[in-house]
């Protein structure tokens, strides 16, 4: 049974949500919530809250990052964004934030269900839209050059595509948590953007051209017998 906290107000939008959550699983519990206070709450006074799904609206005059802080409590859930913007920076920026993921009002029921089914199962949710906005403004692979990455490189990319954090990334590859921000930052840097919203946006877009890791090495391998 998943729980949720819906943070928004009660508008048709919000029935139509808390019966896509019910879909999901007929046992779901869904707890309404029509401020950042009320939402706040019911995170601290419930025992399992699986996923909050908040739209910014809410939220009056505070960023996202002002907001992920009022939600927080010692055994904080994953927070989404439920808006009504599809600006690229909006998008971002509450990725940036912390936000587990961030959900389109205007996607439809079944890009929903998708989107609550991904985080459920710990994956950070990156609506499919951004990367058609992003495909306008970055210019193709083929006219900018495919980065140079490095194999361990492309081993963290790969994972960080599937929206998992540094310390998933490190119990995955068997590397210090450490390393993993050291490749993110070596990556971002290649891949000229900013944040890891960025990265992974990327990362899913490209994620089949990546080269094999192996192939690198013996490529590298080569060069340094060669030599």
């Amino acid at each position: 049974m998943a729980s949720f906290v819906v943070a928004m107000e009660p508008t048709l939008f919000r029935r139509g949500l808390t019966s896509a959550l019910e879909s999901i699983d007929p046992l779901t519990r869904v707890i309404p919530a029509s401020s950042v206070t009320e939402a706040a709450a019911a995170i601290a006074r419930s025992d399992a809250v699986d996923l909050v799904l908040i739209d910014p609206r809410i939220a009056g005059d505070l960023d996202f990052v002002e907001l992920m802080r009022a939600l927080e409590t010692k055994d904080a859930p994953h927070v989404a964004a439920v808006g009504a913007s599809v600006r690229r920076e909006d998008v971002l920026s509450a990725l940036a934030a912390g936000f587990y993921g961030y959900i389109a009002q205007c996607q439809s029921e079944s890009e929903v269900v998708g989107a609550i089914r991904d985080m459920l199962a710990g994956r950070i949710y990156v609506p499919p839209f951004l990367a058609e906005i992003g495909s306008e403004r970055r210019p193709e692979p083929s006219k900018r050059g495919r980065p140079a990455f490095t194999g361990r490189q492309v081993d963290v990319l790969r994972v960080l595509a599937k929206g998992k954090s540094n310390k998933s990334i490190a119990r995955e590859l068997s590397i210090a948590e450490s390393t993993v921000k050291v490749h993110v930052g070596a990556i971002m840097r290649l891949l000229d953007v900013h944040s890891r919203a960025e990265v992974a946006l990327v990362a899913q877009r490209e994620i089949d051209q990546l080269p094999d890791s192996r192939v690198i090495a013996a490529a590298n391998a080569a060069k340094t017998k060669s030599s």
